[in-house]
Parts: C-alpha cells; structure tokens; sequence
C-alpha cells in the first residue's frame, strides 16, 4: 500500500513538473489586448459617467476617480477602481499586511501606494516593468487585484 501511495504521489509530481512554465508576465502578455480593450471601455464610462458594470459594482478608471468630487464617488453604486500603470519600485512583503508596492500611470504621474493579498508576490516580481491591471476598493485605492494574471483558484 505504502508503495502505491509513493507511485501516485511520483506520477502527480512529475505531471505537473512537464507544464509549461509560464508566469504573470506571460499571462499578460496573453491577455494583453482584452485588457486594454476593457480599460478603453472603462476609461469611456468613466468619461460619460455611464459606468461599466461588473458584478455589481461601477468601475471607474483611476485618473478620472482623482478628478471626481467626493459628493459625486458617494453619488455611484458600489464604485471599484480599475488600475492600469507600472510598478514604480520592489513591493515589499508582510506576513501581517501582505504586499505593498508604489505604482504610477504613466510617467508624469505621481506614485500611489496599492496593497495586495500576499499570494501576487510572486506575480509582481514577476511581472516587473511591464504595465499592469487590477481592481481596487475604496475609499483609499487598496486592497487590490491583479487582473489578467492567469491566477488558478
């Protein structure tokens, strides 16, 4: 018994070690144009204050969220924000507060400080300079998501 429990634990161990090994970055690059794609409708619903709608909640895009006065964020049902920029530096890592790291849209941006679950360590590290998305929460932009990352549940 104790030999078929070592051949099973062997045969599950070498299936997954013959995937192909891909992380973040290439799963970004995958689902590059579907993103941007959604940012652009996002960006214009955000415009025309016509939401895009995702399980309930109105996304807006981050630069016009930074235009919209509070009266008005308080004004839309249930508003997450939707990020699209670079990772301006290393995030830094806690056991107690997950994954920190500073963020810009585009070069002429100032940095913002986003959160993360610990598990996208890894997928930030990975994905390095290359532009990223995520959902965050209000009311401060954090507690974050990334999207597009190829994240198996």
């Amino acid at each position: 018994m104790t030999r078929f429990i070592f051949l099973a634990c062997f045969a599950l161990f070498s299936a997954n070690a013959s995937e192909p090994q891909v992380d973040a970055k290439d799963f970004l690059h995958f689902y590059h144009s579907n993103l941007t794609a959604a940012h652009r409708a996002i960006v214009e619903g955000s415009i025309s204050r016509e939401f895009v709608r995702f399980r309930g909640y109105s996304l807006i895009d981050y630069a016009i969220y930074q235009q919209i006065s509070k009266q008005e964020i308080q004004s839309i049902p249930k508003p997450l924000i939707f990020f699209s920029g670079f990772f301006a530096g290393k995030p830094l890592y806690s056991e107690f507060g997950g994954v920190s790291v500073l963020a810009y849209i585009d070069d002429s941006s100032k940095p913002i400080h986003l959160n993360f679950q610990g598990r996208y360590f890894s997928d930030i590290l990975a994905i390095g300079k290359q532009r990223f998305y995520a959902l965050c929460a209000l009311s401060a932009v954090n507690r974050c998501l990334l999207l597009g990352i190829g994240e198996r549940w």
